[in-house]
């Protein structure tokens, strides 16, 4: 069971890796004179990648639930489904729809959409996770193009930047800095 453990957190981590990989190529590409849509195409790459890993932290988590169990119980004879964990499976929901809401944001921002996505269950957890640095991204885009709200857009980037000093992963960071820099662009663009 700790092998499958510690293949799923392998897998999460090779996703990201991926997903950098692939982000910071075809900005290059985009940077390098070649056609200006492979940028775009990074937005499309970026929530995919996202709810891949999302999948693999939510499958570990519930592994070692059950690992937790089985070692509480001390015995041998064990089954390895997880589905009785399946309460998780609202953390890839919730992980899909903070992706969802910042792309709304980005693109069309529609009050309706952004209404229908940002609830009320969400705000919790966007709250409880507030730790990550793709939070406070997401917080930042809403004060800034949503709420149109510089000083709480002020709030929000002071938070993200805490938040960045002591994140453990530079390529996530780094990737987030990219995505903070394209909503000042379309925040400026709007005005």
């Amino acid at each position: 069971m700790q092998n499958t453990i510690t293949r799923m957190s392998t897998n999460s981590f090779m996703i990201k890796g991926w997903c950098i990989t692939l982000v910071s190529a075809l900005f290059a590409l985009a940077t390098q004179g070649a056609n200006k849509d492979y940028v775009l195409v990074a937005y499309f790459i970026i929530p995919v990648f996202g709810v891949l890993d999302v999948f693999f932290i939510s499958c570990e988590k519930r592994y070692r639930a059950l690992y937790d169990k089985i070692r509480k119980q001390n015995t041998t004879d064990f089954d390895m489904n997880i589905n009785q964990f399946n309460k998780m499976l609202g953390i890839q929901k919730n992980e899909f729809l903070c992706e969802l809401l910042f792309l709304e944001l980005i693109g069309e921002c529609r009050k309706e959409e952004v209404d229908r996505l940002y609830t009320r269950e969400l705000k919790k957890y966007i709250e409880a996770t507030s730790s990550y640095v793709t939070r406070q991204r997401l917080l930042y885009a809403y004060a800034k193009l949503f709420l149109n709200d510089d000083a709480e857009a002020a709030k929000a980037r002071k938070k993200y930047e805490e938040t960045c000093l002591s994140y453990p992963f530079e390529g996530e960071i780094a990737g987030n800095n990219e995505l903070i820099d394209l909503v000042d662009d379309l925040a400026v663009k709007k005005k």
